[in-house]
């Protein structure tokens, strides 16, 4: 956490208007994203609205500086940022998203590959779900654990297989 959360009362709005945040830098990367040969860092910070509600929580932002400026900030619901590589060989570094989510006993996982060509946010592809953890929670008949694997490499590469593994609890 960047700063502690103050005691605060009220709705959220007053939160926000008070400035009673505490923004979590989630994860950084270094590379050219938006244009070739750039030094760039894209961060992925959760704004963490103090007395927020647990819907809230999610909330987050993709902040791509180069050099002491920012060049992109989008509101974007992820949780983690994976691997970066050029999946559309155009010379600039992609970047898998995760957004992840668990209760009553399962987790969930989905990801998406985004490009910042042109100081643009843009989604390359939607990989849905690739990880579920049932295990705690659904009767036995059902309970599993779900894991896809994706391959990510320069394109034509950048594949999927058919169907996920399971693995019995």
């Amino acid at each position: 956490m960047l700063k502690d959360c103050p005691t605060t009362r009220g709705s959220l709005e007053e939160a926000i208007a008070d400035g009673a945040f505490a923004p979590e830098v989630v994860a950084q990367r270094t590379g050219s994203f938006s244009r070739s040969g750039a030094s760039e860092l894209l961060s992925l910070v959760r704004l963490m609205v103090c007395d927020a509600p647990r819907s809230e929580w999610g909330r987050a932002e993709i902040i791509l500086e180069g050099g002491h400026e920012v060049i992109l900030r989008a509101p974007l619901e992820a949780t983690d940022m994976a691997k970066t590589t050029d999946v559309n060989a155009d010379g600039l570094l992609d970047v898998i998203l995760e957004h992840g989510a668990s209760g009553a006993g399962g987790s969930v996982e989905v990801a998406w590959v985004a490009t910042f060509a042109q100081a643009r946010l843009s989604i390359l592809a939607d990989l849905g779900e690739v990880y579920a953890d049932g295990c705690g929670h659904f009767p036995d008949a059902s309970r599993d654990t779900t894991l896809t694997w994706v391959v990510v490499g320069p394109s034509p590469a950048f594949r999927q297989p058919p169907s996920p593994t399971r693995t019995p609890c």
